[in-house]
């Protein structure tokens, strides 16, 4: 039995800007905001009600009176603040180390209900299928003589897919990452043409009805799956062949989080700039 599904090119992947709001949910963004902005605005309309700006100790350590002899309501907001915003810190700085290892994705279409959201065409060889009720407006008719992984949503047999796609993920250059979809559109049980009248028809057909209900198809496409991974694997005709290098971590995965960093400390040497020059033009003023 043949089992005929779509395979889709996998999500792309996430701009800088996207990795970094990534690790929390809206949510979480949305808390945190207010939680910065509520102690900012109680700082500023009414500085003497405490000692320290919550804000600046939680975040950054500064203070302005030492903690121990604050009030005891201080002590308390001032240490909850501490723990959360470590904790939070923590948190986000483990998820930026695990994206460096496996780059987060846009999520992948899962079904072909998601195709039809995502307004992906999907295209096939088989001109029957146009009125297929599963893919009614979205499917195309593909004349290519032979697919490959280059963009197109295709629906081709599913041992084909398999099979190209476990070239795509190992040979460089072979093709685009792509997924397959669980779901089968259809499925057909080819046989070998026999006459009507033919002695060897009800064998073949009793024959094939065993083998199908036996499940040793499954074993054999196992075993296919499996030489191909150790032909990948071994050969060394192939060229391009994955040694494993594209997972170490170089230079240009870590060179968006560095300019960002870089950026974050050029502000903060700004800021502490200018909160010096007010500071002398302060005490100059009271001179």
């Amino acid at each position: 039995m043949e089992q005929f599904t779509i395979a889709t090119p996998k999500g792309r992947l996430l701009t800088v800007w996207e990795i970094l709001l990534k690790p929390f949910h809206h949510f979480a963004w949305g808390l945190i905001l207010i939680i910065l902005v509520t102690l900012q605005l109680i700082y500023q309309l009414k500085p003497t009600l405490l000692s320290n700006n919550l804000l600046a100790l939680a975040l950054f350590g500064f203070e302005k009176h030492q903690l121990r002899f604050t009030k005891r309501v201080e002590k308390a907001t001032a240490f909850a603040l501490i723990v959360l915003f470590f904790q939070l810190k923590c948190a986000y700085e483990a998820k930026l180390v695990s994206y460096l290892a496996e780059p987060p994705r846009l999520p992948d279409a899962a079904s072909i209900a998601d195709l039809r959201e995502r307004n992906i065409t999907v295209h096939s060889r088989k001109i029957n299928i146009m009125e297929d009720d599963k893919l009614n407006g979205i499917v195309e008719f593909y004349d290519g003589v032979h697919f490959k992984f280059d963009g197109l949503t295709l629906l081709e047999n599913r041992v084909a897919l398999v099979l190209e796609k476990l070239f795509a993920d190992s040979v460089e250059g072979h093709g685009m990452l792509y997924t397959i979809l669980p779901e089968n559109v259809y499925e057909t049980l080819p046989f070998y043409a026999l006459g009507a009248k033919s002695l060897l028809r009800r064998r073949f057909q009793t024959f094939q009805q065993h083998v199908f209900e036996a499940g040793m198809q499954q074993p054999l496409r196992q075993k296919q799956a499996s030489c191909l991974i150790w032909y990948i694997v071994k050969s060394k005709k192939i060229p391009g062949a994955s040694d494993g290098s594209s997972a170490v971590i170089s230079f240009d995965h870590l060179k968006p989080l560095m300019l960002v960093f870089l950026g974050q400390w050029v502000l903060e040497v700004l800021v502490l700039v200018v909160e010096i020059l007010v500071e002398r033009y302060k005490r100059s003023r009271r001179v």
